[in-house]
């Protein structure tokens, strides 16, 4: 689980989820994801990782 925020400052909004049917798995929580660097809508450098 994962939580995802629009700048570092904001509060999450969105969860990210990712589950299997009768997965079993114990639940880890991740570092929430930040998708904003700052306030000119500017990807963080993760982000820009995912979507290349």
């Amino acid at each position: 689980m994962r939580a995802l925020t629009g700048t570092a400052q904001d509060w999450p909004r969105r969860v990210l989820l990712h589950a299997v049917k009768g997965g079993r798995a114990d639940l880890t929580v991740l570092p929430p994801l930040v998708v904003h660097a700052d306030e000119d809508a500017a990807f963080t450098d993760e982000v820009n990782a995912m979507v290349g």
